[in-house]
């Protein structure tokens, strides 16, 4: 949820709350900002939270992950307009 708002925030040109530096080399948060906007910041913020809830409910984390990353991809391609 961090690297969202982060990448959110940097999308919106506020580079003065941006605090978070990843801890891979090969990850920009400059690079991953343009696929997150008003469009679709929502949407992630609810699966990401859901997956959380099911996960604590001890849903199967490996079903629960694949679906996540299937419909974050998604998201993450869907237009800002």
């Amino acid at each position: 949820m961090d690297f969202f708002r982060q990448a959110l925030l940097l999308n919106y040109k506020a580079q003065e709350l941006i605090y978070l530096e990843p801890k891979t080399e090969t990850f920009k948060l400059e690079k991953f900002a343009p696929f997150v906007h008003g469009n679709n910041i929502l949407e992630i913020s609810d699966e990401l939270q859901d997956a959380i809830y099911h996960i604590e409910r001890n849903g199967n984390s490996k079903i629960i992950l694949t679906d996540l990353s299937i419909k974050l991809t998604r998201l993450l391609h869907k237009n800002p307009d």
